[in-house]
């Protein structure tokens, strides 16, 4: 099953696609920024269609030119344009001094305003030309004054490449960033527009790839952004419920009964055939509001060999497992039984306290809090570099890594994905767990690890999608569950 995909790259490898392309003489500097800008133009002209006063905050190099550029075609068009430059123009080289000296001489002669008259003027729309995707520094100063006065207003936001201050190979802050109602990107999808702050700085995002033929696209590290669902094999007609996988979810502490029922139900909502749960012992049965097609296993996990589990095809571990000894002798066993594994939720403390490694196929879904534990460190400094956090986590426990938040993260052995699906309101309690249970459904029914994390991945932030049109903010992990069957239906 080949998932649907796009290339996702770094700020320096779309540069060397420029590079290439230029070195090749199929095009040049200019002739590439001349065909960004107009394609703003386009964009600015097609969303904002009755725009008469447009503001270009320019910043030095290449992306500055793009803006001045722009300026120029609004303003041969007949649209109050008006640049304000965050810096010296004599900073201004090669293209961008050539697009300069372009603007100058337009049919407006170079109108220029101050930061200062952005609300003065009230601008029907501002353009955010400051900085491209090579920033790698704090934004300080004039420049920051700039996103600061760019943000306060109240006109809608077009940024070009990246909102300014968002680094485009993590989508972390440079200190500060440019709010962006929409943003187009050019030559390559950067990787930082997908995931942590840079989606939401960055709006809608329409991609264009300026005619740059793929043969000289540098190689992406086989990073990828994964936003539609393949079809699911079609089922044989003379199909039994041991055709599509028996999990186990272990877990169940007397204080979390609530998660292994979450989990359960995404087992069973994304089509396996059957499963089971081993609770923990002090968990009375009338705590536990399984689904009624649920199997509860009554004997303690804690002795079983793995001949005893080798019955079932995945094991689930971790939804409400605690971090009591009962919990750790469980994960112990499951450990030992080599099955094919989810690990989520307490299991994750467990496995980074105890610093196993993985034998068996497992995916592991930590949200940035777990992952910092499992890598010693703080959340905040998984969010600055979620790719570079995702590939510790592999690297350190093996098996697939499915780093939860905002553009979740796959690191497989052989490549990443980065999820294109998923929304504010799915920020609530149980949502991991049925994240996990989805994942460990799709793998009973023969999906392999990797493959079985970016689906149901996707297929979880899309059920929340398709959950949160209808119901809003309000949204609780069981809605999700329960719409993992119409988003199946709807992409088969």
């Amino acid at each position: 099953m080949d998932f649907p995909c796009v290339p996702l790259f770094t700020g320096a490898q779309v540069r060397a696609h420029e590079l290439n392309v230029i070195g090749c003489g199929e095009e040049t500097g200019f002739g590439l920024m001349q065909r960004a800008g107009a394609s703003i133009f386009r964009l600015l002209r097609y969303r904002w269609t009755s725009a008469r006063k447009v503001c270009v905050v320019c910043g030095p190099g290449n992306n500055g030119g793009d803006g001045l550029v722009l300026a120029r075609l609004l303003s041969e068009a007949n649209i109050d344009a008006a640049v304000a430059l965050v810096c010296n123009p004599d900073k201004y080289t090669g293209d961008a001094r050539r697009a300069y000296q372009d603007w100058l001489q337009c049919a407006n002669r170079g109108k220029t305003c101050s930061l200062g008259d952005l609300a003065e003027h009230q601008f029907d729309v501002i353009v955010d030309a400051l900085f491209g995707s090579g920033l790698s520094r704090e934004v300080e100063g004039d420049y920051a004054q700039a996103i600061n006065s760019i943000n306060s207003q109240s006109a809608p936001v077009l940024a070009v490449d990246v909102p300014s201050g968002v680094c485009s190979q993590t989508g972390s802050v440079f200190g500060c960033a440019v709010q962006a109602h929409a943003t187009v990107s050019f030559v390559g999808r950067k990787r930082g527009l997908y995931t942590g702050r840079g989606p939401g700085l960055a709006g809608d995002i329409t991609f264009i790839d300026l005619d740059i033929p793929a043969h000289h696209q540098a190689d992406t590290g086989n990073v990828h952004l994964v936003s539609q669902l393949p079809s699911m094999p079609r089922r044989k007609s003379d199909s039994h419920k041991g055709c599509f996988g028996h999990v186990l979810c272990v877990g169940a502490c007397p204080q979390y009964t609530g998660a292994i029922n979450l989990a359960a139900s995404a087992v069973l909502n994304v089509g396996a055939g059957m499963v089971s749960v081993a609770a923990h012992p002090d968990s009375p049965p009338e705590t536990l509001s399984l689904p009624t097609e649920a199997i509860r296993v009554i004997d303690d996990i804690r002795g079983a060999t793995a001949s005893s589990l080798s019955v079932y095809d995945v094991i689930l571990v971790g939804p409400g497992l605690g971090c009591d000894s009962w919990a750790t002798a469980a994960f112990e066993a499951v450990l030992d039984s080599e099955m094919p594994l989810v690990i989520d939720a307490d299991a994750l403390t467990l496995l980074g306290e105890n610093e196993l490694k993985i034998s068996s196929p497992a995916v592991m879904t930590p949200h940035p809090g777990e992952a910092a534990r499992m890598l010693g460190t703080d959340s905040a400094s998984i969010q600055q570099d979620r790719f570079a956090s995702a590939r510790a986590l592999q690297q350190r426990y093996s098996g697939v890594v499915v780093l939860k938040g905002n553009g979740t993260v796959v690191q497989s052995p052989t490549g990443t994905s980065v999820i294109g699906a998923g929304n504010p309101a799915m920020a609530a309690a149980g949502m991991g767990d049925v994240l996990a249970g989805t994942i460990a459904g799709l793998m009973a029914q023969g999906l392999a690890p990797d493959r079985a994390a970016i689906y149901g991945s996707l297929l979880h932030a899309q059920a929340g999608d398709y959950a949160s049109e209808r119901l809003g903010n309000g949204l609780k992990a069981s809605d999700v569950a329960e719409r993992l069957r119409h988003v199946s239906v709807r992409n088969t």
